[in-house]
């Protein structure tokens, strides 16, 4: 059952990733369609209509491909969340387990602060594991941004 979740989840952000992609194309796609008619609509030809429109394709470019890298952060900050919450789940479903067996009121206190401990460590790592996936994601981006703008300018 759990493994069908995770199937199940695993296809709806592979579906969200697949869309955003599509309308990052499509966007892609109307800017190039909006400078081409900027560049005629003010009659700029030759060398200048040339150089605009270059330009303007590389920030598309630039654009489409730091889209790409931030939703496919995206799916994975969304996949380790799922897998965060799944390992909670658990491990509640697991405390409530052993709540129910305790036969004294000590062990029951005794557990009932172990689990309060634990839900404090996991809060803690599952915090810690997102923030290094997003400080990733942030770092391919701004790497993509980057190499992009310094390809762009040497071209230039």
């Amino acid at each position: 059952m759990a493994t069908n979740r995770n199937e199940n989840t695993h296809e709806q952000a592979s579906r969200a990733a697949d869309i955003g992609r599509e309308n990052i194309r499509a966007a892609a796609d109307a800017g190039q369609r909006l400078t081409d008619q900027v560049v005629q609509l003010f009659g700029f030809s030759g060398e200048r209509g040339q150089e605009l429109t270059r330009q303007s394709s590389q920030n598309i470019e630039v654009v489409t491909e730091t889209s790409a890298v931030l939703a496919r952060g995206f799916q994975d900050l969304s996949r380790e969340w799922l897998g965060i919450m799944q390992e909670r789940l658990q491990k509640n479903v697991d405390g409530l387990a052993a709540l129910a067996r305790c036969r004294t009121l000590q062990d029951y206190m005794a557990l009932q602060s172990e689990l309060a401990r634990n839900s404090l460590e996991q809060t803690v790592e599952g915090t810690r594991r997102m923030a290094e996936l997003s400080t990733r994601v942030a770092a391919e981006a701004s790497q993509t941004l980057s190499t992009q703008n310094r390809g762009g300018r040497r071209a230039a």
